[in-house]
């Protein structure tokens, strides 16, 4: 199964003109795979995907497989706007919550005294992330623009235990 995410990427040109482009992105979901671990006497789920990556700056959110893509934009392009939708979704009960991303902690350290972390209110909602594009931003590198956009092609639903 293949999970596709759209993006409509809205570009202003010298404040004169916009132009839009929509670009697909696709998933293959077999790369993905749930483990379950026991942290301080507690269940918990984690995700792997392929060389997806985790949100290690979000302590205490759920801990979500994100990818990053990097696109090339014309030089003179502004970003007006960009919207994604979802396609292609199948549900994965967990037997456990998602875990929460932890605080790094150096190996080195043997006494450490770092509390578990776990954003409750997060953990009570309906929905993880709400918005697939967890964070874009825009680089000037060598008289280049890049636009670098870190997307979650799944959604957690805390209170039903539920990947989408």
């Amino acid at each position: 199964m293949k999970r596709n995410i759209l993006l409509l990427i809205i570009f202003m040109f010298s404040n004169i003109s916009l132009r839009a482009v929509i670009v697909s992105l696709e998933y293959n979901t077999s790369q993905c795979h749930i483990y379950n671990d026991t942290i301080f006497g507690k269940s918990y789920s984690y995700v792997v995907w392929g060389d997806a990556i985790n949100d290690v700056n979000a302590v205490g959110m759920p801990s979500i497989p994100i990818f990053k893509h990097i696109f090339a934009l014309p030089q003179e392009a502004n970003i007006e706007k960009i919207e994604s939708s979802l396609f292609n979704s199948k549900q994965v009960i967990l037997t456990n919550d998602l875990l929460p991303v932890q605080y790094l902690v150096p190996t080195n350290l043997e006494n450490h005294n770092y509390p578990f972390a776990k954003n409750d209110s997060v953990y009570d909602s309906s929905i993880y992330p709400i918005n697939p594009i967890i964070n874009y931003s825009i680089e000037n590198l060598n008289f280049n623009k890049y636009l670098t956009i870190e997307i979650c092609p799944l959604t957690y639903s805390p209170l039903t235990e539920k990947i989408d």
